[in-house]
C-alpha cells in the first residue's frame, strides 16, 4: 500500500468536502470591469491518501471550464505542492508555505508565462476557504486578480 501520508498533509484536510464557489476576477486588460464565475467542486484524499484531489467547474453563463487540483506534502524538499489542471488548457505548478498562525497558505507559481509572477494565498476555515489570486507583470503591476470564495455545501451560499 506504500507509506503512510505525511503528517504536514493535515493542514489541507479542511478542503476535504462539498463546495459551492463564487469567482470574482478583474483584469488589468479591462479596467473597471469584473467577470463573476459560479460553481462547485469536491475535494478528497486520493492515491493511498498521498494527495488531496479538488475537482470542479465554473462558469461565468458564457464560458465553463472544468479544472482537476492536486494538493501533497514534499518530504524531501519540506514544501507544499499544488498542482493545477484545466480544461480550458491551462496547466500551473505551484510550491507552498504554510503560515500555522494565520491558517493561510501561501503559493508561489513555478511555471509563469515571460515576465510575469503569480502567488496565491488559501485562507482555510472549518466551513469555508478563500483564495487571493495575485498576477504581476515585470515592473511588478498587477495584471490579474481573482478571489475565489468557497462555502461548504450545506452552509450559505458565498457572495
Amino acid at each position: 500500500m506504500g507509506s503512510p501520508a505525511p503528517a504536514e498533509l493535515q493542514v489541507l484536510t479542511p478542503l476535504l468536502g462539498d463546495w459551492s464557489i463564487a469567482t470574482r476576477v478583474q483584469s488589468a486588460e479591462s479596467p473597471g470591469q469584473e467577470l463573476r464565475f459560479a460553481g462547485q467542486a469536491r475535494a478528497r484524499l486520493a492515491y493511498n491518501g498521498q494527495f488531496i484531489q479538488l475537482d470542479g467547474s465554473a462558469s461565468n453563463g458564457k464560458e465553463r471550464e472544468e479544472y482537476v487540483v492536486l494538493y501533497r506534502y514534499d518530504s524531501t524538499q519540506r514544501v507544499y505542492r499544488r498542482w493545477y489542471f484545466s480544461s480550458i488548457g491551462l496547466v500551473s505548478e505551484f510550491v507552498g508555505r504554510w503560515d500555522g498562525t494565520a491558517k493561510t497558505m501561501t503559493w508561489t507559481l513555478l511555471n509563469p508565462g515571460p515576465g510575469r509572477t503569480g502567488v496565491l494565498t488559501d485562507t482555510l476555515g472549518p466551513d469555508g476557504f478563500s483564495t487571493d489570486v495575485v498576477y504581476k507583470d515585470d515592473a511588478g503591476k498587477v495584471t490579474r486578480h481573482a478571489v475565489l470564495t468557497a462555502a461548504r455545501m450545506g452552509s450559505p451560499a458565498p457572495n
